[in-house]
């Protein structure tokens, strides 16, 4: 396996050493070019970091799976689909394109004279930053109600779950549940427009402690992710370390959430491990980002013959499915989307284990449509990302942004296009009010 996969491993190098070096030289500006940036960040860790890991490793299977003969297959598909996404991005992000905002026509009079006195009253955006998303926690607290779970011995942390009501709770209406995705964001937002601290500590408080009870692990990932950008943006250029040191401790609570959100859950608090040794950095790491062990297992399945591309079943009729209520299909049940079978099956012949392990989004493509389909899809992503030039210096601009990272990050380590698609709507419930009710032009804070 070493000797096949070395030549695309090396190869696929390139996809990170040369936008690198465009970076370095100042031809590529990382404030300018962050959602590209952050990607290929994303996409070292999960496709090169961790298929060199294991292919020195000479890491034989995945579970039920023999991953060892695919991975120079999965390396090579790697290779060509971001190698092509880097060309496409660069190629429109020198042809100058700029991202253009929704602007109301100027025949509506009267909706242009309402949005300008909504926007020249502070207060209607200070509501809305800081109204919606306690009424996120109440929708959510009401279904966790209807489930048994008591909000009492929700947020009272010497209240031990034995039961397991709050772990992985089967939510009464799956879009109260949902509304978390909001909340992501709209804590996020009080950090970059400054609301008052009061509300700050608070809803940091009553979110994240929902996040952790409810193991909702990305959540809680994306939302840590998104202040840390906010800070790291307004620091000096000069100041590199603050942000290799943040970028650290992003690292560190992937690995402190991962490894210690069962014990947090259950208030088992005297098991909690702080000590990045004690969590076990690199095995925790190799696991955390081990997407390219089922995406082999996935490949040697369908080339085995045991399964066929679904041509964007998954990805896209699902993505239909997942907006219809349940009543509408016969017996309440939406079937199983074919990229879920068959990674289950691909991961294990018989099926027993159900939730190890994720692709790329790079594999789902793949999966859809083959090599081909997987490099087109990603060319139109970067053709889209390459369009996205906003000022980071203009708050409502900023959190745009950081929402786009917030969906790449989930949309590039969990390839199920279904999930990101809701993602995509819930994040711009926050944005369209924000977008709204603060000028663009303007720069400012509610405080």
């Amino acid at each position: 396996m070493i000797v096949a996969a070395l030549l695309p491993l090396l190869l696929h190098s390139l996809n990170f050493v040369l936008p690198l070096r465009l970076m370095l030289l100042g031809k590529a500006k990382w404030k300018a070019h962050t959602p590209w940036f952050f990607s290929l960040g994303v996409f070292f860790m999960l496709t090169w970091a961790n298929p060199c890991y294991h292919i020195l490793a000479g890491t034989k299977k995945f579970y039920g799976a023999n991953t060892a003969i695919w991975m120079p297959s999965v390396m090579w598909i790697y290779f060509w689909v971001i190698g092509v996404y880097n060309l496409v991005y660069w190629f429109f992000a020198q042809a100058n394109l700029r991202f253009q905002p929704f602007v109301i026509p100027a025949k509506w009079v009267g909706i242009n004279k309402l949005v300008a006195s909504i926007r020249s009253n502070p207060l209607f955006l200070k509501a809305w930053l800081i109204i919606p998303p306690y009424l996120c926690l109440l929708a959510q607290w009401h279904d966790m109600e209807q489930t048994g779970v008591s909000m009492l011995d929700l947020y009272n942390p010497f209240f031990k779950d034995t039961a397991y009501t709050v772990w992985l709770y089967e939510p009464i209406n799956p879009w109260f549940q949902s509304l978390g995705d909001c909340l992501m964001l709209w804590v996020v937002a009080a950090f970059v427009f400054k609301t008052p601290i009061w509300h700050r500590v608070l809803i940091v408080y009553l979110a994240y402690t929902l996040f952790f009870l409810e193991a909702w692990r990305y959540r809680t990932i994306l939302t840590t992710l998104g202040i840390l950008i906010n800070y790291l943006w307004t620091l000096p250029n000069k100041q590199l370390s603050r942000g290799v040191l943040l970028t650290l401790l992003f690292g560190y609570l992937v690995l402190f959430s991962t490894n210690n959100r069962w014990q947090i859950a259950h208030r088992e608090f005297a098991d909690i491990t702080f000590n990045p040794i004690g969590i076990g950095v690199q095995n925790a790491l190799v696991n955390q980002t081990n997407n390219c062990q089922p995406d082999a297992a996935l490949l040697g399945y369908l080339k085995e013959g045991k399964t066929e591309h679904d041509w964007g079943k998954s990805s896209f009729l699902y993505s239909i499915y997942r907006f219809v209520p349940a009543k509408f299909f016969k017996g309440g049940d939406k079937g199983t989307p074919p990229l879920i079978h068959d990674h289950k099956r691909s991961i294990n012949k018989t099926g027993e284990v159900t939730e190890i392990g994720a692709h790329t989004n790079i594999m789902e493509y793949w999966y859809g449509f083959g090599t081909l389909g997987a490099i087109v899809i990603m060319a139109f992503w970067a053709g889209v990302l390459a369009k996205v030039h906003l000022n980071v210096n203009n708050l409502q601009s900023r959190l745009l942004v950081i929402s786009i990272l917030m969906l790449i990050f989930q949309v590039i380590t969990r390839g199920y296009s279904p999930q990101h698609l809701e993602l995509a709507f819930f994040l711009s419930l926050p944005l369209s009010g924000i977008w709204l009710l603060n000028p663009r032009s303007e720069l400012k804070s509610i405080t």
